[in-house]
Formats: structure tokens, C-alpha cells, sequence
């Protein structure tokens, strides 16, 4: 009798379930709460994300609207003189062919990165997602360029060229020239990585923010970089950083959204029976 009462240990009930059961079961959710988990806000403000994108939207209409493309450009050439830095070697070598081995270099190291596996951070799923959304942003402005019938400033009578000005709005409208310079391609070679602000978002903002930073500008430096030769105008570069910007944040807020959900769905059915509402 005492020897059957000493057996069965006077230690919390587990539920019907071997012991070795409950203790994997803990250690599982204890493990998971050192991990860094997304939150809802942290992951997917969506409304946040949403509400800049329509500002933007707004304001970059406003500059399409007031003529912002050719009164900038004016101030660059004129057609007299053209484009006086079109060939100038720093802007063609180093801020253009340079910058574009540099893009694929780091696509290459977010190769690298997604093929690891890694103790903390973003899963390697996300990783690969993020990835997809970069090249996603690059492919999506390509393929805009090659239905876009809008010649590039260099192109214009206004500005040293032979063809008149016809804006991008009119889809397919042609002045007449070689086309295809709708939006900058240049610049997604830094805006596409906007995906990588969605991905560590979760993870710490500080860190968001300074990707943020600096992917806008190597975008806007890139950008400038093709407005000054005359291969594009402003609203060429804006255009592209809000398409990059758009398509990482419906790429990766989705999937976050759905991790979240997975997550917090998780969290119930993965404590130990006798913690469970019943």
C-alpha cells in the first residue's frame, strides 16, 4: 500500500500522457519563447504601410501634375547642349555599370544568406520570400520598360534630341523615338531590396529603419545618377520606388500576416493538455 502510493509520487497529473511526452511539450514552448516572435504590429502595420503609400502616390502625382519632370530637367540641358554629363566616367562606370555589379553581388549574398541556416532572425523561408520579392521589384519594372513607349530625355528636341515630348501617361502613345524608358531600371537596382525592410521589421525597427535609409538612398542616388546623363526624368525614379515599395510590402505582409496567424494558433494547442481551456 505504501509502496504503491510512493509509485505514484504525489507530482502534478499529466494527463494520461507519458512523462516524457509532457517534458518535450514544455521544453518546445519554453524554447519558442526565447525565440524572437513577430507581433502583429511589429510584422504587418499594414494600415501604416498602406496609408504611405497612398501619400506618396498622392505626391507623385502632384509632380506629374505641376511639371516637375521638365522643369528639373531644364535646369540639367537644354537643346543646345544636351546632356553635358551623359558620358562622363565616373557617372557611367562608376555610378552606373559599377553600381549594377554591386546590386547583383548582393543578390548573390542573399543567396548565400537564405541557404544558411541561422540560430536567430528571420526563417530561411523568409529569407527566400525576401529574396523572391527583390527579384519580383526588378522584373516588374523590367517589364514595364519593354511595353512603355516613352522615349528618354536625351531623346527630346527639348533637350538635344530629334523626337518631341510625349508623356508617359498616354500608355500607348509614341513619340516617335526608341521608347522603353518608363520607369528607371537603374534605380530598382537599390529599390527592389525594399523587401529587406519587411523582413527584419519584425525582428527590431532600429535595424528596418536604417535599411529603409539607405535602400531610398542608393535608389535616389542611382536615380539622379540617370536623370543627370539624361537618361530618365525624376518621375522615372520616383515611379520606381513606389512600385519596388508596393510589391515587397504585398509580398512580405502577406506572408508575415499568415505567420502571425500560424503563430498565435500555435500558441494554444501546443501547451500541455492540462493547461488547455476545456
Amino acid at each position: 500500500m505504501v509502496e504503491s502510493r510512493a509509485q505514484g509520487g504525489t507530482g502534478p497529473s499529466t494527463g494520461g500522457r507519458p512523462p516524457r511526452a509532457v517534458a518535450r511539450t514544455a521544453t518546445a514552448v519554453i524554447d519558442r519563447g526565447n525565440t524572437p516572435t513577430p507581433t502583429p504590429h511589429a510584422v504587418w502595420a499594414g494600415r501604416h504601410d498602406a496609408l504611405g503609400a497612398v501619400i506618396s502616390l498622392l505626391l507623385l502625382l502632384c509632380w506629374e501634375g505641376l511639371g516637375g519632370d521638365r522643369i528639373v530637367t531644364s535646369w540639367i540641358a537644354s537643346a543646345e547642349t544636351g546632356f553635358a554629363l551623359r558620358a562622363h566616367p565616373w557617372l557611367v562606370y562608376g555610378l552606373h555599370e559599377g553600381a549594377r555589379l554591386l546590386s547583383a553581388a548582393l543578390l548573390v549574398m542573399l543567396v548565400i544568406d537564405a541557404s544558411r541556416r541561422h540560430g536567430s532572425g528571420p526563417s530561411r523561408s523568409a529569407r527566400w520570400l525576401a529574396l523572391a520579392a527583390v527579384v519580383a521589384c526588378m522584373l516588374t519594372i523590367s517589364a514595364i520598360k519593354r511595353m512603355s513607349m516613352t522615349s528618354c530625355p536625351w531623346d527630346v528636341i527639348a533637350f538635344g534630341g530629334q523626337f518631341p515630348y510625349v508623356p508617359h501617361w498616354p500608355w500607348m502613345a509614341t513619340d516617335g523615338g526608341p521608347g522603353h524608358c518608363f520607369p528607371s531600371g537603374h534605380a530598382s537596382a537599390a529599390f527592389g531590396y525594399f523587401a529587406l525592410v519587411f523582413l527584419w521589421r519584425p525582428y527590431g525597427t532600429q535595424r528596418a529603419a536604417w535599411i529603409f535609409g539607405g535602400v531610398c538612398l542608393a535608389g535616389l542616388l542611382l536615380g539622379l545618377t540617370q536623370v543627370l546623363r539624361g537618361a530618365h526624368y525624376m518621375s522615372h525614379v520616383f515611379w520606381t520606388g513606389w512600385i519596388c515599395w508596393t510589391v515587397s510590402a504585398l509580398a512580405m505582409g502577406r506572408y508575415h500576416a499568415a505567420q502571425t496567424r500560424r503563430q498565435h494558433g500555435r500558441s494554444t494547442d501546443d501547451r500541455p493538455q492540462e493547461f488547455r481551456a476545456t
